[in-house]
């Protein structure tokens, strides 16, 4: 009997990847570091809430994408989606997003992390990224436990290590091989690699 199939998380690695290299340095880890250093008692909560907005978004994501791959054919959502990656990396490369994250008073930990996630990160790359993986992929299921690992994996760090993490690597450096990773998606999809 076999537990697993040939589609079953397939697209885990794929997720996991390209959410890991667009939120290396992204606002939401800017968020996360001032809200540890904020709530410099309540690690736990800043983790838990910003990894909640995370799920919301990327359940969101991955729902709204299973709908519209019943409705459009594999092989031009492909096309649009390999599009679409390098449309964005060309985007990440050539933008000069240097918005600023503030973190407002009156919120606790968990809501504060919550809310400043969801709301900042609502239609930003990582969450069109999720979709378009979704979409093209056979697996809703792999695509949102590999987007939600990448952002445990850098968000953790970013609330108990705080502003230090971010000046090793210059922000221009992440963008760029964030674009290109974006870019190698989308190449590999036109391919039929992915």
């Amino acid at each position: 009997m076999r537990i697993v199939d040939n589609h079953m998380l397939e697209g885990l690695v794929p997720a996991f990847a390209l959410v890991a290299l667009s939120e290396f340095g992204d606002r939401s880890q800017l968020a996360a570091m001032l809200l540890g250093a904020r709530f410099r008692k309540h690690h736990a909560a800043v983790f838990l809430g910003a990894l909640c907005g995370f799920a919301l978004l990327f359940f969101l994501s991955v729902i709204f994408a299973s709908v519209v791959a019943e409705f459009v054919q594999l092989a031009h959502l492909k096309l649009v989606s390999a599009g679409a990656f390098v449309v964005m990396g060309l985007y990440i490369i050539m933008s000069n997003d240097s918005k600023e994250v503030s973190v407002k008073r009156g919120k606790g930990p968990f809501i504060a992390s919550f809310s400043l996630v969801a709301f900042s990160e609502l239609g930003d790359k990582t969450q069109l990224a999720v979709m378009v993986l979704a979409a093209s992929m056979h697996d809703p299921a792999g695509v949102f436990l590999g987007s939600l690992a990448a952002v445990a994996l850098l968000t953790f760090p970013a609330v108990y290590i705080g502003k230090h993490v971010a000046q090793k690597v210059p922000l221009k450096t992440i963008k760029t091989v964030s674009g290109i990773v974006f870019i190698a998606f989308g190449i590999a999809m036109l391919a039929g690699a992915l």
